[in-house]
């Protein structure tokens, strides 16, 4: 799957610089404040309106509120765990290149996150909200990094040959699970926060097992498994057993994340066409009681829960 977004993410790439011409464009940051938020939100990323950009939406897909509007792409969200901040990717000032910047989801302004010169997608904030892991590609090496959110200074946690992706830092913000990719496969691995110790919990069931996310105990990973075109949501314990299939409907899903609750897990399926609407479910961590909560004629994916209010 995450072969299938690179290149997908290379060939829109291209039809953006085509479309956005040369010359610069200035900063957008980004919308009038938002409604206060009275409980469990989510922020995505959404093509509706023909452009990648952030929306916030209340748990049930009402109040839908669009939080940038460009320019460039506006990529991958995730709510800090106090609610202050929503971290995300945009080539708005490089456009062949993605940067971190921090949008506050209540005023809709933004700022940069400097310092990182790779391609930085796939951020998680680690639990003191101080700091976030995500995917950094320098020197041609694709690792993980770190880096406070105060700090111009990265520190990276891999140094392999292999294609590091996907982070997600464990509630106690002790362990990292990650996705390590070879050329025709992928598993889901943990290690200490500093990098330290990696062990694989999956191999082989796929043969691709990537995106993983911690439940709020911390018990439990939700993640995906198969192969395209079909990728299927499943749940293992912290350890890697226990491994169970969650869904059962066709397509490709994508980024499945625990609300804060627990209550709930929210990711994002393919239509027959991949590459031109995606929706965004909300189901129990059993598997049932299914629900589309958004109907868009472009694509909604990455889905990322506020804290509960």
């Amino acid at each position: 799957m995450k072969q299938f977004a690179l290149l997908l993410f290379a060939v829109l790439t291209a039809v953006l610089i085509i479309s956005c011409g040369s010359g610069d464009k200035p900063e957008i940051g980004d919308n009038p404040p938002a409604p206060a938020r009275t409980s469990m939100q989510i922020v995505f990323e959404s093509t509706r309106d023909g452009n990648f950009d952030l929306y916030t939406m209340n748990e049930d897909g009402t109040n839908v509120v669009r939080l940038t509007r460009g320019p460039g792409w506006n990529r991958f969200p995730s709510w800090s765990p106090d609610g202050a901040h929503i971290v995300f990717s945009t080539n708005r000032n490089h456009r062949s290149r993605m940067q971190l910047y921090l949008a506050n989801p209540d005023s809709g302004t933004v700022r940069p996150l400097p310092g990182d010169d790779g391609m930085a997608v796939y951020a998680s904030w680690t639990p003191d909200g101080r700091s976030v892991v995500y995917r950094s590609t320098r020197e041609g090496m694709i690792d993980l990094a770190t880096r406070d959110i105060d700090s111009t200074e990265p520190r990276y946690l891999t140094a392999t040959k292999e294609f590091e992706d996907d982070p997600s830092c464990s509630p106690d913000g002790s362990k990292l699970a990650y996705t390590v990719m070879e050329s025709e496969s992928s598993d889901i691995w943990v290690c200490n926060i500093d990098g330290s110790d990696p062990q694989r919990l999956t191999d082989g069931e796929g043969p691709k097992n990537t995106s993983p996310s911690w439940s709020p105990d911390g018990t439990k990973i939700v993640y995906l498994c198969g192969a395209e075109p079909v990728y299927q949501v499943f749940v293992m314990n912290a350890d890697g057993s226990n491994k169970t299939q969650l869904t059962t409907m066709g397509g490709i899903k994508s980024h499945p994340v625990w609300s804060p609750d627990g209550l709930k897990i929210a990711f994002a399926a393919y239509s027959g066409d991949a590459i031109l609407d995606r929706e965004i479910y909300v189901m129990n961590p059993d598997g049932s009681d299914v629900v589309n909560i958004t109907n868009s004629p472009g694509l909604d994916d990455y889905p990322s829960w506020s804290p509960k209010r």
